[in-house]
């Protein structure tokens, strides 16, 4: 038998490296996150050896080493500690007192730490053993154990305290330059603004209120939204794509603004989240096609809890009065709640320490004040609360009540991690916006800046700092650096000319003041734009209006315009060619046009057309497929996409119709469609030739789900692709040996296990096969359950494909119903049972449904 050790590590990844490491040396491990949890499975099921980190929530290190050497059952097996944490002599020499047999300290190389447990477990039967001792031994023990704790609190809390006061000092810094900068910066996360400047309300024109009321899609230009909201979810995913691009905004005064967003991925209080700089391009973009509105997000509302309040008796210390705030902190009801005792919640530790701060409080008739205490919630996990607790008496001056009022400040506790991100956040604000930054003093003297700004002046960080503005040869310039060291915004747009490099730059100048308060202004602020491309931009607009011309004429799909009545005013050459013909018709003259939608085959009545729903209701009518009788006399299969074209007031002004001649890719994909068909079923030839069972099976199991997927109502391209995938779902058993395919018996746990990894083998078989339909998905997930109970994933609810579900539904069916080698057929009847049964557990509501109506109300039935 192999030997046993625990793991005991409250650090997931910690204990699955030495896990890892044990089995490599053919040790069995049991692994536990804590010293409670530890000694509960020692209990169960006694390990040879023990190894134990120290630093441990609900049960440390010592504490369990101590419990370990007095419990009879334990107390010989050898016990070895492996920290990171207590280094100290101190350390190890009290660990040795309470019995420990090795000190380790984290890590060690692999080869010796296995060589060192071998040794521990070979002296194994001389394992120390704790003396028992009176009193006074119990209060050194608790001496000692005290003193390690309160020497690492200590060091722990006086370390925050001068990383917190740097922080605050650099925070306080990049705020200024924030809050005056003169592009909009802000930081989404979860489809919300998080944080934000001024300069982003003034870019959109909505106040901070506004802005924070509706989700930032609202902002954004209908027709970029899509673009947005993928660039936004891809870049989270760390997808590669390009930090910079341009859209459209909705501003407040009922127009449009194109934007420039330089966008990067960061880390924001510990989760992903985007830091954005965005400027306002308007001019340089007002001849470019309109693209979504300003990417504006909301700014997220920060939770506010009340604080936890409750009432307890004072002669029995149970809750007769907790608030909202207290159910939600702790996780139960009120009605739970009231009547109890902390013992009824809480580990006995914990509770031992509410009600001695109780006892305290009534026997003083006096208010406790509580700086930190940990609490174990229910859904929260740990959390450290500051509570007053205060005694209510009665006439006679005797407590009657204890009331205790809890402020959760665990947020607080987090306190360091937030200020280093807040410093990283501000100096990524300053180091990587694409803008030059600058800041100087009341006497108008550059005291900082930025590589960009250095860049854009064509000059050096060396003679532009201590470079004086207020005696640059620019007066504009000037005035707008006097308005900011007067308290008000400067602006500048123009040319300058360098007074420390040879170079003449076209910039755009915003100025601001940096005021400390009680109207000091300490100096300012200045953020630099290069407008080169924009002017460059303006030239390159007025070619591209030519180009589109020549476009135009030159597209390979059909392109006709309508005005705002709906009447067809131009089409290009390739549409003409579509239709045979160039019509001007007004929509009651639609009737010239002869159609039908695919692949209903209905005609289009004149009124009916995507461009009449375009004009009168600014509808957006993609990839819809008709077939046409053209003005020439031939048919042809085309996709039409129809959409209004709105004015700056959002009105709509015309539409556009884009035709696109598909008729021979569709005969292609008629003719595709049928050798795949073809594929599919020699593919189940493979299986048949293996297994007759499973190849009947698979025809069975293939028409049933066909028959469930067209009552529940879905397209016919779904229907089509579960009936495909019910023919092929077994194809993973070519990989089981055939003699446990067809055992007739019932099969083993080992035999059934080999059986259960066909859905995997079936998804590695299908899974480079490209279908137009997900046939190697569904293949993987047909044995999965709506509860999370199937394999080989474990996958629950809408993890699991809705045609894997509904396969699943017709497979447990066809296989109830049906004869296998190893038993006679438990019957339909049955088999609908057990659907009804578990239907919303195992099996999706939707698919086991339609399953009881076809057989039980519609005389379905299995075909042989």
């Amino acid at each position: 038998m192999a030997t046993r050790i625990l793991n005991v590590d409250d650090n997931a990844e910690n204990r699955y490296l030495l896990e890892s490491l044990l089995k490599a040396s053919d040790f069995e491990v049991l692994s536990a996150e804590n010293g409670k949890d530890a000694l509960e499975k020692a209990q169960a099921q006694p390990p040879d050896l023990i190894v134990s980190d120290i630093l441990m929530p609900v049960m440390d290190g010592y504490a369990l080493c101590r419990a370990w050497k007095s419990d009879e059952k334990l107390k010989h097996i050898p016990f070895v500690f492996y920290t990171a944490t207590y280094t100290e002599p101190k350390d190890k020499k009290f660990a040795l007192s309470l019995g420990a047999e090795r000190f380790l300290l984290k890590p060690q190389e692999p080869d010796l730490l296995i060589k060192i447990l071998k040794e521990v477990l070979e002296e194994k039967n001389t394992a120390k053993q704790p003396v028992s001792g009176p009193l006074s031994k119990e209060m050194e023990y608790f001496r000692q154990y005290n003193e390690i704790l309160f020497r690492k609190l200590e060091k722990k809390m006086s370390d925050l305290e001068t990383a917190n006061q740097q922080l605050r000092e650099i925070e306080e810094k990049y705020l200024i330059l924030f809050e005056h900068a003169g592009e909009a910066i802000f930081v989404a996360q979860d489809g919300k603004v998080v944080f934000l400047n001024p300069m982003t309300a003034t870019t959109i024109g909505y106040s901070n209120e506004e802005l924070a009321s509706r989700p930032f899609v609202d902002f954004i230009h209908l027709e970029d939204r899509h673009m947005v909201m993928d660039r936004y979810v891809r870049r989270l995913k760390d997808e590669n794509i390009p930090r910079r691009y341009s859209f459209r905004i909705l501003h407040k005064n009922g127009g449009f603004r194109w934007v420039d967003l330089d966008t990067v991925k960061i880390n924001w209080k510990g989760r992903p989240a985007t830091l954005n700089f965005m400027n306002d391009i308007t001019e340089r973009k007002r001849a470019e096609e309109e693209i979504h509105r300003a990417n504006r997000l909301l700014n997220s509302i920060v939770e506010n809890i009340p604080n936890m309040i409750f009432l307890k008796d004072a002669r029995e210390l149970r809750f007769t009065r907790f608030n909202r705030a207290g159910e939600e902190l702790l996780g139960h009801s009120r009605g739970d709640l009231l009547g109890k005792n902390d013992y009824d919640f809480f580990p006995k530790e914990q509770a031992d320490f509410f009600t001695e701060k109780d006892r305290e409080v009534l026997r003083g008739k006096e208010i406790v004040d509580i700086r930190e205490e940990p609490l174990q919630t229910r859904h929260k996990g740990k959390r450290t609360l500051h509570t007053k607790k205060v005694p209510i008496l009665n006439a006679n001056g005797e407590p009657e009540y204890l009331m205790g009022i809890s402020e959760d400040i665990t947020d607080r506790k987090r306190a360091e991690d937030e200020l280093r991100a807040s410093e990283e956040k501000y100096r990524l604000i300053f180091e990587y916006s694409p803008l030059g930054l600058l800041s100087f003093d009341e006497k108008g003297v550059i005291v900082a800046c930025n590589n960009n700004f250095v860049k854009i002046i064509g000059s050096s960080r060396e003679k532009l700092i201590g470079l004086n503005m207020l005696k640059l040869p620019n007066e504009k310039i000037v005035l707008a650096v006097k308005n900011a060291l007067k308290g008000s915004p400067g602006f500048y747009e123009g040319d300058y000319s360098s007074v420390t490099a040879k170079k003449i730059t076209p910039i755009r100048c915003l100025f601001a003041p940096m005021d400390l308060g009680g109207g000091r202004i300490s100096g300012g602020v200045g953020i630099i734009e290069d407008i080169t491309e924009r002017k460059r931009m303006d030239e390159a607009l007025r070619e591209r209006e030519s180009t589109l011309q020549k476009i135009f004429d030159i597209l390979p799909v059909g392109l006709w315009f309508a005005d705002k009545n709906g009447k067809l005013l131009r089409g290009n050459p390739a549409g003409v060619k579509i239709w045979g013909a160039e019509p001007h018709v007004a929509p009651s003259e639609y009737g010239v046009f002869k159609a039908r939608r695919l692949p209903s085959g209905k005609e289009i009545a004149p009124d009916d057309w995507a461009l009449v729903h375009s004009i009168k209701n600014g509808m957006t009518i993609m990839d819809e497929l008709l077939e046409i009788d053209a003005f020439d006399g031939t048919k042809k299969v085309i996709l039409n996409y129809t959409a209004p074209v709105l004015n700056d007031d959002g009105k709509i002004q015309g539409a556009i119709v884009v035709n696109q001649d598909i008729t021979d890719r569709k005969n292609s994909m008629d003719q595709l469609r049928k050798a795949l068909g073809g594929t599919v079923q020699a593919i189940a030839l493979v299986v048949e030739s293996k297994d007759p069972y499973t190849a009947g099976h698979q025809r069975r199991v293939a028409d049933i789900s066909r028959a469930i997927a067209t009552e529940m109502g879905l397209s016919p391209n779904q229907i089509e692709g579960i009936r495909m995938a019910g023919i092929i779902h077994d194809i993973g058993k070519v990989s089981v040996p055939a003699e446990i395919l067809s055992m007739p018996r019932n099969l083993s746990n080992l035999e059934f296990s080999l059986i259960k990894t066909h859905a995997q083998s079936g998804y590695d078989i299908l899974k480079d096969i490209e279908f137009p339909w997900p046939i190697a998905r569904m293949v993987l997930e047909h044995h999965e359950r709506m509860d999370g109970s199937g394999y080989p994933n474990g996958l629950a609810g809408d993890q699991i494909l809705l045609e894997s579900r509904v396969l699943a539904v017709a497979d447990v069916v066809e296989a109830m119903a049906t004869y296998r080698p190893y038993r006679a057929a438990v019957g339909l009847s049955a088999a609908l049972e057990e659907i009804a049964k578990n239907r919303g557990i195992l099996y999706d509501p939707d698919a086991a449904d339609a399953c009881l109506r076809l057989f039980r109300e519609k005389g379905f039935t299995i075909k042989e």
